[in-house]
């Protein structure tokens, strides 16, 4: 409970929201701050929070609190929250503040959200996207195969999640009309499994310790989904590792290495991808200086070379 100085004109708006906006027409959400920002971010998020739009705030979760008089004026309830909030979507096509209040102590603001504003914004919205999505798959199906082509298949999930997230505020506002538009992101999703499926990919590892390199190569082609193939029908990544030993003081042993990888079309004959790591390792045996490294192969392979990878493809 959060009590507050009463004050002789309390906006009837802050109780009501719909007091002056009627909710065949519109949604409309009072917000609570300390300030006339924090105020009008936390009705925002609360229409955001209609559609089941995600709201990030970087103090708290938000809490329903009952605020009342200190003079035994009437309770009503009000979002609580955290002093910086933004919503995913931006700002809400449609959505205004119309009116802010403030009782010495709190600020206060009512967002509202055009119904018939945003059902058109939104629809034209989505439907701009989905025929782009449907273009995009159609080029991407004749590229199946072909590793370069994989970025544009992630750009492809990406609009589909945007696509969702118009959907999301479509089924609220116009459930008919959201209806034409479902089904993007699971047909998106079923072709970006068939794609990275059409992708094949083999290893060649020549110099490796224990096999540590070439196991870790290939736990990153299978966990990324892509088909592996002892031939390589297209693409083969190969290496190894080159290790050079020195004394060092205290009558330790210096291990130093070298990890070098490379993605090789075949069917081109080029090397598309190339990607390097050096290092060193320490320990009074020669033998464990080396195990050392074989430990920290799978580590370099799954951080630094996946993200490397992913940098170039998109992955």
């Amino acid at each position: 409970m959060i009590s507050i100085p009463a004050f002789s004109a309390m906006p009837e708006w802050v109780v009501n929201p719909y007091s002056d906006y009627p909710d065949s027409t519109y949604i409309a959400a009072s917000g609570i701050g300390m300030t006339r920002d924090e105020a009008e971010a936390d009705a925002i998020s609360s229409i955001a929070s209609f559609f089941g739009v995600s709201v990030e705030t970087l103090t708290e979760v938000q809490t329903e609190e009952e605020i009342s008089s200190d003079e035994g004026g009437s309770s009503y309830s009000s979002l609580s929250s955290g002093s910086s909030l933004s919503v995913s979507m931006g700002n809400l096509a449609g959505v205004t503040v119309k009116e802010h209040a403030s009782d010495g102590t709190f600020h206060y603001a009512l967002a509202v959200m055009d119904k018939s504003s945003a059902v058109t914004y939104y629809f034209a919205q989505a439907r701009m996207i989905s025929g782009r999505i449907e273009k995009e798959l159609k080029d991407a199906e004749k590229r199946f195969g072909d590793l370069s082509a994989y970025q544009m298949v992630n750009s492809l999930i990406l609009e589909a999640e945007q696509l969702d997230e118009m959907i999301s505020v479509l089924n609220v506002l116009s459930p008919s009309i959201s209806s034409t538009l479902s089904g993007r992101m699971v047909e998106v999703n079923s072709f970006a499994e068939r794609y990275r499926d059409s992708i094949e990919i083999s290893s060649r590892i020549e110099r490796d310790i224990d096999g540590s390199l070439e196991k870790a190569v290939d736990d990153f082609i299978t966990s990324n989904g892509f088909a592996s193939s002892d031939d390589g029908e297209r693409y083969l990544i190969r290496g190894g590792v080159d290790i050079y030993t020195s004394d060092a003081p205290r009558s330790m042993v210096y291990a130093d290495y070298d990890v070098y990888l490379e993605l090789y079309d075949q069917d081109e004959g080029d090397t598309v991808f190339s990607f390097s790591y050096s290092g060193r390792e320490g320990h009074r045996s020669e033998a464990q200086a080396i195990r050392r490294i074989a430990v920290r192969i799978k580590d370099i392979v799954q951080n630094e070379f996946a993200a490397s990878f992913s940098e170039n493809f998109g992955t």
